[in-house]
């Protein structure tokens, strides 16, 4: 036999070989992997961190929602207290009373 199929030889009989090196690869990889979540959670932190802390964001959120409870004043839709903020992307699709501008 060659030298791994002697080696799988000799390590095949061992209870739960596959586990065993399932864990060790998982054990060897674990480190880097929460390395990289580390910094990508860093990096989630501040950008949480700055939004929360923009005035002018807020300020903007603002003039969204005033805009918005002018623009359906009368509906049912207007005096709103806020919005989900899925609604800003639908900011792109208003349109002037005439449909020609947005």
């Amino acid at each position: 036999l060659g030298q791994v199929e002697s080696f799988f030889h000799v390590i095949s009989p061992l209870p739960a070989i596959h586990d065993r090196i399932e864990s060790l690869l998982f054990k060897q990889k674990l480190e880097s992997t929460v390395t990289t979540l580390d910094e990508r959670l860093k990096i989630v932190t501040v950008a949480c961190e700055k939004v929360s802390k923009s005035e002018r964001l807020a300020k903007l959120l603002e003039i969204v929602l005033k805009l918005g409870n002018y623009l359906n004043g009368g509906t049912q839709r207007g005096g709103v207290f806020g919005y989900r903020l899925d609604v800003l992307a639908k900011l792109a699709t208003v349109k002037s009373l005439d449909n020609t501008k947005t």
